[in-house]
């Protein structure tokens, strides 16, 4: 069953449709970096800057004003303001949305339009848990025992709920604290150690010999002899 509070992209007008006087600037649609999707101005000057910031326009979904009178793409009256991706998903462009931009606008629980479909969820883990104490409060996450570790932490520091109080509520529902985490085993490597050669001239009665290219092995035999509790005090020969 279709949510009817969820607004249609095909709206039902009652009255003449009246586009706003003011002009305003245009607006696009642009892809970030980090694959997200935002719309912004669409002035040339402001397009190349944002290609050279790593942002992509996308110009197959053209063109609008930021405007509280716009009309939309079926010829209806669009305030672009609370509506800002309506263009967007008019002509088609719900799979433009990567993964973590649709589970942090939680369009996967509720999606914007009623037309609106994210082929892109099928086969993602994702879990979410609310908030019993409040209903703005929805945390989701695309890896196990994120979500419920910060539902926890809002019901400790935004409700003043106690550990026990917590533990509590997490036998009821179920709830599981263990955080998903990618182990790795690296493969074993086989370690080689050389024995470093040593100056048998410059060799200490304990067995210490300090090393065969050392720029001054005398010096460094009789440092060690200083410490040595084997080896009696002087008797260091001189290097040649």
């Amino acid at each position: 069953m279709v949510n009817e509070t969820i607004p249609s992209l095909r709206p039902r007008v009652i009255g003449e449709v009246v586009s706003g006087t003011k002009k305003f600037s245009k607006w696009m649609y642009y892809r970030l970096p980090n694959g997200w999707i935002s719309p912004a101005p669409a002035h040339p000057l402001e397009q190349a800057k944002r290609v050279e910031r790593g942002q992509k326009p996308l110009k197959q979904y053209g063109q609008f004003e930021y405007d509280p009178f716009e009309i939309d793409a079926n010829g209806q009256r669009w305030n672009v303001r609370d509506e800002p991706y309506r263009m967007i998903f008019q002509k088609g462009g719900e799979t433009e949305f990567p993964v973590d931009q649709v589970i942090a606008f939680r369009w996967h629980l509720r999606p914007p339009y009623q037309e609106a479909t994210f082929p892109q969820l099928e086969g993602v883990f994702w879990e979410t848990y609310e908030c019993p104490d409040c209903e703005q409060a929805v945390f989701t996450s695309l890896s196990k025992g994120y979500a419920p570790q910060d539902m926890i932490s809002h019901l400790r520091l935004g409700h003043g709920w106690s550990r026990a109080e917590v533990a509590e509520y997490a036998r009821e529902v179920g709830i599981s604290f263990k955080r998903a985490r990618k182990t790795h085993e690296p493969a074993p490597v086989e370690v080689k150690t050389l024995e470093a050669e040593r100056s048998e001239k410059f060799r200490c009665e304990c067995g210490w010999a300090p090393l065969k290219d050392a720029k001054r092995p005398d010096v460094s035999l009789r440092w060690h002899k200083k410490n040595c509790e084997v080896a009696p005090a002087g008797g260091v020969p001189k290097e040649e």
